[in-house]
């Protein structure tokens, strides 16, 4: 099953044409780190390029990585660390649908 994720613009520390560092949420416990996704998964939402998400399916393993560390964490990580920004995007989101 596709699960998906709102996120803020400002979350995107780098692109390229095959995949996008996403910096996970500032008030998570995981703050300082962040995340390549495959570009193709992360799509504009809405809120004028503003919000943006990005799908991965169940059992998808995402590795966070700061400059000396670096975690492998499922998917129920990242939907709990992005959960206020999600909800609140997705609410956007749906306003100018």
């Amino acid at each position: 099953m596709w699960n998906k994720i709102y996120f803020n613009k400002q979350n995107i520390k780098k692109e390229t044409d095959t995949a996008i560092l996403i910096s996970m949420p500032s008030k998570s416990n995981y703050a300082n780190y962040s995340f390549w996704h495959p570009a193709k998964l992360v799509r504009e939402e809405g809120g004028k390029g503003y919000f943006l998400s990005f799908s991965f399916t169940d059992g998808w393993t995402f590795k966070l990585k700061t400059k000396t560390r670096e975690l492998n964490v499922n998917q129920d990580v990242i939907i709990k660390a992005f959960g206020l920004v999600h909800e609140e995007i997705s609410s956007g989101v749906k306003k100018d649908k």
